[in-house]
């Protein structure tokens, strides 16, 4: 039997419901055993073992929020269902996760980096950093994922001299100022 909302009825015997009654309460248990701790077990019972959020989609996309209420969502960004904080009172909300992180190596042996590496911090900056190798006057790199930069820097490895980092958009410009080409760690900021 699966769950049925209308029993009991008012006028039904307690032996006429009872099998339907187990019923429900069996398919209430399993129900809530799906990303919880199951409501027989002894220990943390009712506990969320995980959270899983349905897409919210409309116009606006975003859950309002009293004075005394915030909301923890899904909603897409470019496609991908992403998770979103909106404070209370209908606050902007806050994007805190983003598609395709990368970072780390490559290949451990020989230990390569990948050249283009970018974290997220919420509020909604996307963090970049890398190695760059041969890099020559006027060598444009284009960052993604696409945000607007509000920073860069780069340091050249290993040598003196200095790199002039020219943002636009979303790429960079580097110049280095001497010897050409070298290789360099860069480091960029952009929403």
């Amino acid at each position: 039997m699966s769950y049925n909302s209308n029993i009991p009825l008012g006028t039904d015997a307690m032996t006429i419901s009872q099998g339907q009654i187990y019923s429900n309460y069996n398919a209430m248990n399993s129900v809530w055993s799906q990303n919880h701790v199951s409501l027989t077990s002894l220990a943390n019972q009712g506990m969320h073992n995980s959270l899983t959020f349905r897409e919210q989609t409309g116009s606006p996309p975003d859950p309002n929020t009293s004075a005394t209420q915030v909301s923890l969502y899904t909603k897409a960004v470019s496609g991908i269902p992403e998770l979103f904080f909106r404070p209370n009172s209908n606050q902007t909300p806050i994007q805190l996760t983003y598609p395709s992180i990368q970072t780390g190596l490559q290949t451990i042996t020989p230990p390569v980096y990948y050249p283009q590496q970018y974290t997220f911090m919420a509020g909604p900056f996307v963090v970049y950093g890398g190695v760059l190798n041969a890099v020559s006057s006027g060598t444009v790199v284009v960052l993604s994922p696409t945000s607007t930069l509000l920073y860069a820097q780069a340091t050249i490895i290993g040598g003196a001299g200095k790199v002039i980092a020219v943002i636009s958009g979303s790429s960079i410009t580097f110049y280095p100022q001497g010897v050409n080409p070298v290789n360099l760690y860069y480091f960029a900021v952009g929403k």
